[in-house]
């Protein structure tokens, strides 16, 4: 009965280092993976990102993400790169090796985003409102410098056969858009540059608690 009993009570004490062992773990890793999402929430990184194919997905996909447990925002996005119209900037010389011939356009869901990425219009918050109008993009800081565009002025892009004309609404600063790029909303990027009904990004930032894995 002794010896029963030492080796019961040698299994429950092994048990228990085991369990204890095992509850330390997972608070770690839980601790870790909250530090690393409060850092991708400042850095305005996404917590997930879901990215299509060349030809992208059907813009139903992101109701379905939207609607997973575990997921606090999703924001829908259509990221392509459009050719520029050779009129675009007179004072460019098309000649020069470092002359741009096409731009990356970001089209996003403007209030979602600004969940995401809060930087993006930390500097003039009125901004965002500017892309709910029709036709109407945000240049990045490189963009404007080297296209010699600001505010008011017209950027035409060609967009197969077409030629389409777009209002530039405003400059966004260096720290937020980087590139020769253009930010617009997902609605006047699908419209104007035929891409209607398609997404090819989504990011997703998870609610508290929500594991990555899972999601």
């Amino acid at each position: 009965m002794h010896q029963r009993g030492r080796a019961l009570l040698s299994i429950a004490g092994i048990a228990l280092g085991v369990a204890l062992g095992y509850g330390v773990q997972l608070m770690n890793q839980a601790a870790v993976e909250e530090l690393t999402a409060a850092v991708r929430a400042l850095s305005g990184d996404a917590d997930l990102e879901v990215r299509g194919g060349r030809s992208g997905f059907p813009d139903d996909v992101y109701v379905r993400i939207a609607r997973l447990p575990g997921v606090a925002v999703a924001s829908p996005g259509l990221e392509l790169r459009a050719g520029l119209a050779a009129d675009v900037a007179p004072t460019i010389d098309r000649a020069a090796a470092s002359a741009p011939s096409t731009i990356r356009v970001l089209g996003v869901d403007v209030l979602r985003s600004a969940q995401l990425q809060p930087a993006l219009f930390i500097a003039e918050p009125g901004l965002r409102y500017a892309l709910l109008e029709p036709d109407t993009v945000l240049l990045s800081a490189a963009a404007a410098q080297t296209l010699g565009l600001e505010a008011d002025d017209a950027l035409v892009l060609v967009v197969g056969l077409a030629r389409v004309r777009l209002r530039v609404a405003g400059v966004l600063p260096a720290s937020a858009l980087r590139g020769i790029a253009a930010l617009t909303d997902v609605a006047t990027a699908q419209w104007r540059l035929d891409r209607l009904g398609n997404l090819n990004r989504i990011d997703l930032r998870l609610a508290p608690g929500a594991r990555r894995a899972m999601v």
